[in-house]
């Protein structure tokens, strides 16, 4: 057998081991919490308010200008 194909073989398989490696230690070990942190708190972000403007200044159509949901659409 050719040396570089042990070689490749050797790293393949060695990648391999190091992908198993970290997704077997992953749930192991899990997230560690930094110290003092809190998680989010949930707040309205009015999201409904907002309004979608592309570079060139174009926005979209609101619901005061196109109507409500037709039917057939």
């Amino acid at each position: 057998m050719n040396p570089f194909q042990t070689l490749g073989r050797f790293l393949t398989l060695a990648s391999l081991l190091v992908c198993f490696a970290l997704l077997i230690a992953k749930p192991i070990f899990g997230e560690e919490k930094l110290r003092g942190s809190r998680p989010a708190p949930d707040w309205d972000t009015y999201s409904d308010t907002w309004m979608a403007t592309d570079a060139l200044g174009r926005t979209v159509a609101t619901h005061d200008e196109v109507g409500p949901p037709r039917p057939d659409r």
